[in-house]
């Protein structure tokens, strides 16, 4: 935890000096201490440097006096300094030497206890609490942080017996009831979970993550309208409690939503790597508060840096593994990398916080469909569309599923079923797009053409309707119609590259060499550097059975330029062709002897062949008439 001041601590250094002013002798025999290792504080501000390495030097010539005095006070003072800017493995020592020397001081028990809860050695946080408690018995902050522990450790009774105790103690203290409601939903008590929690936020109304306990114990109360009020109000706020030996919490989220603020306003100026920065220093002032690590990690990706997010969001996660919003991040950033088990594992966690969340709830299923479940997607869908049959989205992705699964008439089904609803327009054009691909893949040609026809009845700007419909006229034969379809996808995007292609082949298959050539021409004054397309005009010039359209010259001077840009056996054969027809026959003869050798050495007998048979028409003065695409 960073500290730009030491403001908020001021109680620390002033009981120091209260325990300093009453000093007493230590006896003669002092016990043997640990030694305390020096921390590297590189990465704290210089201020808060010189204020350890000034306190740490006074410590050490205590020390080195003969006869030290206030040794115990002197070591926890150390430690709560340490504790302080979470120095933990030296604070632990302090404390544990300060213990050593004045073990009828409850603090040091407590100081002990509250730093192994914030390490997770619960075990060892309960035994010192558990001392604390003995010596301080009418201490409220040590039963609540002994009663979170014994919950860490799955003991609801012993939890059970001090939350009671702190209620008997402080009524009015909403942590103490928060405790209990949380035993109760442990035990699956909800009425008593209701009560405890409705009085805990009651007192602490800011402490808005009690709203998840509410919802999740109303949910199983069959109450579902106060299950999704309480669900949707959880904003992660903490439930806290008075705590004058650890003030500095206080003091942290302080300074926490100090940060927070200056990152909230960085972000609404657009400045998402300032935000970053203000995020990460309200991180580690407070290690335990969620949505400074889940700010940050919106932030990182923002900025691109996904696997920083990615590791914020799941820190958030450990810190508060009911923030659904972290969850359905997490889900979303994962399935963008490609790791759709993992984002199918968030998106659910996510619905489950929420379960009236049915986007959620289809993203979960649509991620599991990507990761190859297809069963477990349908499920889910299938149960949104309980509630509501005609979601388009759910309906599509279950389409989806059931042809993943083979059950293409189910599949048909459900894309009938949204182009026939009254959803948006966007949504039955798609699905309409996905039952004509599905009708064409099972061999209904007519109808799948049919749909694409209706398509571009209501818009003939739908490019993917053009090219499925394409696709399929040229698949029947129907070249000059495929040829009009692919023109038309050249006529919205002029660098479709794909397009020209079809198109070209298309033509060709008619009979229609000079358009295209003529279209060629065209796609080259588009994308003059496009290797594919110099290939093909060139072999066309070359090769052409309609004598207008072949041009030898030309073709020798397009076919080098792709040969040299790519030295491939496809464009070794077309320069042969080429210089073929510009009369240079030697040198196409030794061209094309050339490729059936290198053919031949790479095992791909067709193509040499292919190239005997070219090299002996060569030879006998015979140029190639049959343009053919590799």
């Amino acid at each position: 935890m960073r500290r730009s001041s030491v403001s908020g601590s001021g109680w620390l250094w002033t009981a120091v000096l209260l325990a300093l002013a009453v000093s007493s002798p230590v006896s003669a025999a002092v016990p043997e201490l640990a030694p305390v290792p020096r921390p590297g504080l590189g990465n704290l501000e210089e201020g808060v440097q010189a204020q350890l390495e000034e306190r740490r030097a006074a410590l050490d010539d205590r020390l080195a006096a003969e006869a030290p005095t206030d040794l115990g006070a002197a070591f926890g003072e150390m430690g709560q300094l340490y504790f302080l800017y979470d120095l933990m493995e030296p604070a632990e020592v302090c404390f544990l030497n300060a213990r050593e020397l004045e073990p009828e001081e409850w603090r040091w028990a407590y100081y002990l206890g509250a730093l192994y809860r914030l390490q997770g050695s619960f075990a060892e946080a309960e035994r010192w609490l558990e001392i604390s408690d003995a010596q301080h018995p009418d201490d409220v902050a040590t039963l609540i942080r002994l009663g979170r522990v014994r919950l860490e450790l799955d003991d609801l009774d012993g939890a059970e017996a001090v939350f009671a105790r702190a209620v008997e103690l402080d009524p009015e203290s909403g942590a103490a009831h928060h405790g209990l409601g949380r035993v109760a939903s442990a035990r699956s008590d909800w009425p008593a979970a209701i009560a405890a929690l409705d009085r805990a936020l009651e007192l602490q109304p800011e402490a808005t993550s009690i709203h998840h306990l509410l919802g999740m114990a109303w949910r199983q109360q069959g109450d579902l309208d106060r299950a999704r009020y309480h669900l949707r109000r959880n904003e992660h706020g903490r439930v806290v409690f008075p705590d004058p030996l650890v003030d500095d919490l206080t003091s942290e989220v302080v300074a926490a939503q100090f940060h927070l603020k200056a990152g909230n306003e960085a972000m609404r100026h657009g400045d998402a790597a300032r935000a970053a920065e203000e995020y990460r220093i309200a991180a580690d002032e407070d290690l335990d508060y969620a949505p400074a690590r889940y700010n940050l990690a919106l932030a990182l990706a923002r900025t691109g840096r996904e696997e920083e997010a990615i590791v914020e969001l799941n820190r958030a996660l450990t810190i508060d593994p009911s923030y659904r919003d972290a969850h359905y991040n997490l889900a979303t950033l994962l399935a963008d990398r490609g790791d759709d088990g993992g984002a199918a594992r968030h998106f659910e966690a996510a619905w489950k916080i929420d379960p009236q969340d049915d986007v959620a709830r289809i993203e979960w299923a649509e991620a599991l469909m990507r990761a190859g479940r297809p069963g477990e997607a349908a499920e889910q869908l299938e149960a949104v569309l309980a509630e509501r049959p005609e979601d388009p989205r759910a309906r599509m992705s279950l389409a989806g599923a059931l042809e993943a699964q083979g059950d293409t008439e189910g599949a048909e089904a459900a894309f009938r079923r949204v182009v026939d609803g009254t959803g948006p327009d966007e949504d039955r054009l798609e699905a309409r797009l996905r039952l004509a691909g599905l009708l064409a893949d099972r061999g209904r040609t007519e109808e799948a053409m049919e749909e694409y026809r209706q398509i571009l009845l209501a818009d003939d700007d739908v490019a993917r309707a053009h090219r499925g419909l394409a696709g399929l006229l040229a698949r029947a034969g129907e070249y000059r119609k495929a040829a009009y379809h692919f023109s038309r996808l050249v006529e919205m995007d002029r660098r479709d590259e794909a397009a020209w292609l079809d198109r070209t082949m298309s033509l060709l298959l008619a009979g229609e060499d000079a358009m295209a050539r003529a279209g060629l021409e065209q796609s080259l004054v588009w994308m003059p550097q496009s290797p594919v397309l110099t290939h093909i005009l060139a072999r066309i010039l070359a090769t052409s059975s309609v004598p207008e359209v072949r041009d030898g010259t030309r073709a020798v001077d397009l076919a080098g330029r792709a040969f040299q840009a790519e030295p491939s056996l496809d464009h070794a054969e077309t320069l042969a062709m080429a210089l073929a027809e510009a009369g240079r026959w030697q040198e196409a003869l030794d061209l094309v002897r050339q490729v059936a050798g290198e053919a031949e050495r790479r095992g791909d007998t067709v193509r040499a062949a292919a190239a005997r048979e070219m090299a002996g028409g060569f030879e006998r003065g015979e140029a190639v008439r049959a343009p053919w695409l590799p």
